[in-house]
């Protein structure tokens, strides 16, 4: 009969297979390596979004930040202030039309240059950029004067709604503070949670007040189009200018439209005047060679007598011209262009002549916080994900350390 098995003996045996389970098991699982391989994966992934969501949320921001400091809007009452901004518009405007004044050389060079070329056009009575000249020559005039050609007598009440809208924002935003300042009394300040920053989302931009407005029904106007001079224009009495008709010219989509289209103009008969220069001139300091020699497959050796020949009689304001001076010139009226055309010119314009423009602006700036609200939310809770699975991978590293420990421990015994 066999000694019996001692207790000891009985332990080593049962740690014995138990090492073989945990070898067999270890062998049918998947690599540390393969598992934390993919979970790191899985983080770095999380942390791409993150960037890309913190790149929109900051994109969104400055564009909302840059749309703020367009409209000069400091505090919650951004429709208040979107309406004061337009109010200044016809200031603006008057100075801008003081400006004009600087593109006086350019139209008498382009009027003369057109009568002598085209005499027929100097007798017929046409003039070259009417608005343009009737702004140089008469400042900011009425819509009246500008369709008529001859100022009113008196100037009535126009068209414009925007005082009224104007005034009825500021009394409904002094009964707001009212409002506020009595509901102050009676709250446990102790109770508030209070925030450091305003949230567009909580502000009433009072858009309820846009069913209270008449909105005007105006007419698309293309910059081809212009005004026509010959209609009637709408008056009382004797020349008195009223409605539409007592509007400042470029506070209206035709007026901006027409000088827009006689700025245009200049800009194109300065082009072509360089053009000539380059042409038949050649100048070395400004021309390459290549223009020197041909245009249009025809031989400007061939062209310059012809060209010369015209130019020959022209009156001295004509030519010759310098490439100084129409550079000059063509810079003045490219600064005219741009003034009247920028964006915010255009975004207060369209805010004097449709109320319901202001609820598109107040969109807009509601649309870019929300965006950014949202992107900004998605970026913590990113975040939090990457937090959250780090500290499981740093948990999962010290059990598997722990555990290859074991394992170690239990190879050298079987061994």
């Amino acid at each position: 009969m066999p000694p019996p098995i001692s207790v000891q003996s009985q332990k080593l045996i049962l740690q014995y297979f138990f090492a073989l389970a945990v070898l067999n098991h270890l062998e049918q699982t998947e690599t540390t390596k393969d598992f934390l391989g993919r979970a790191s994966a899985s983080v770095r992934d999380l942390q791409r979004k993150v960037v890309e969501f913190t790149s929109n949320q900051q994109s969104k921001e400055s564009e909302l930040e840059r749309f703020r400091k367009q409209f000069d809007i400091k505090d919650e009452h951004a429709r208040l202030q979107l309406l004061e901004k337009a109010s200044t518009l016809p200031d603006i405007l008057d100075d801008y039309v003081l400006k004009l004044k600087s593109l006086s050389p350019v139209l008498d060079f382009y009027t003369a240059f057109i009568s002598y070329v085209n005499p027929e056009n100097s007798r017929s009575g046409a003039q070259v950029c009417s608005t343009l000249r009737l702004l140089i020559k008469c400042g900011h005039v009425t819509v009246y004067e500008w369709r008529t050609g001859n100022p009113p007598t008196s100037v009535g009440a126009s068209d414009d709604y925007l005082p009224t809208m104007l005034e009825r924002e500021r009394q409904n935003v002094e009964a707001m503070k009212k409002e506020a300042l009595i509901d102050d009394q009676e709250i446990d300040l102790g109770a508030l949670d209070v925030e450091s920053e305003a949230d567009l989302s909580e502000i009433d931009f009072g858009t309820d007040l846009l069913g209270d407005i008449d909105v005007i029904d105006l007419h698309d106007v293309t910059l081809g189009g212009g005004a026509d001079h010959g209609s009637s224009p709408q008056m009382t009495g004797k020349a008195m200018a009223v409605g539409p008709d007592a509007r400042l010219l470029l506070d209206t989509s035709e007026g901006r439209n027409a000088l827009i289209n006689d700025l245009e103009e200049l800009t194109t008969f300065l082009l072509r005047i360089k053009e000539n220069h380059f042409d038949f001139q050649a100048d070395d300091s400004h021309a390459p060679e290549a223009k020197k020699k041909t245009t249009g497959g025809i031989s400007v050796d061939a062209l310059t007598p012809i060209y010369h020949q015209i130019m020959q009689d022209a009156p001295a304001e004509i030519y010759p011209m310098s490439l100084d001076n129409l550079d000059s010139m063509s810079s003045a009226v490219q600064k005219a262009f741009d003034e009247i055309t920028n964006e915010t010119i255009t975004h207060l314009a369209l805010l004097r002549l449709q109320p319901s423009y202001l609820e598109r602006l107040i969109s807009r700036m509601q649309d870019l916080k929300q965006q950014a609200d949202r992107s900004r939310a998605k970026v913590t809770e990113l975040t939090a994900s990457i937090d959250q699975a780090n500290g499981e991978l740093l948990t999962l590293h010290t059990e598997i350390n722990n555990l290859l420990q074991e394992r170690k421990n239990l190879v050298s015994f079987v061994s």
